[in-house]
């Protein structure tokens, strides 16, 4: 599932095809464009899109996005810091190597 704006012409055809033909892979696809929207959105409202995403995104009954919310669940605090702050633990790992 590589971004629509990186698509050829082509992929760009057929994943409309597919997205017509499989509701599992429109609501998938639906689904990760919404997680992405929330990391350039506002920062102060990506906790509330992300806890929306949160509500949806398991009714889905697609099993990879069930394991990936499933892993967000298990770093909330950290995701929220990032929209929050747009610092990741990166800047952790550099500090430590410095030393």
């Amino acid at each position: 599932m590589t971004n629509e704006w990186n698509h050829t012409e082509r992929q760009k055809e057929l994943f409309h095809a597919l997205r017509q033909l499989d509701s599992q892979t429109d609501k998938a696809h639906h689904l990760k464009g919404v997680f992405q929207y929330i990391f350039v959105c506002n920062p102060q409202d990506g906790e509330a899109l992300l806890k929306k995403w949160y509500f949806r995104a398991p009714h889905s009954r697609i099993q990879p996005i069930i394991k990936f919310v499933k892993t967000v669940k298990r770093h909330w605090d950290g995701v929220v810091l990032w929209l929050t702050t747009k610092i990741n633990n990166g800047i952790l790992v550099l500090a430590t190597l410095k030393k």
